[in-house]
């Protein structure tokens, strides 16, 4: 998934969406070791993170489950 502004990419959240016996569900993409929002430099700020990371959430697709690493540092 990714958020523009215009034309400029301001975020990404990577996925890798799954189906298993009806059910539809987010693992780590393959070879990712942590899963998480990427923003550029500018875009880092609390003032936008918030924001943006709430308009991550809105627009993930409907699941059944999510399993997720996230970083140590996080």
């Amino acid at each position: 998934m990714v958020l523009k502004q215009g034309e400029t990419l301001i975020g990404a959240l990577p996925y890798f969406l799954k189906h298993r016996m009806g059910m539809r569900y987010v693992i780590m993409p393959p070879f990712v070791k942590f899963m998480g929002p990427h923003l550029l430099p500018a875009y880092r700020t609390t003032k936008y993170e918030h924001l943006f990371f709430d308009l991550f959430i809105q627009h993930l697709p409907k699941l059944d489950g999510f399993k997720q690493s996230f970083h140590p540092w996080s």
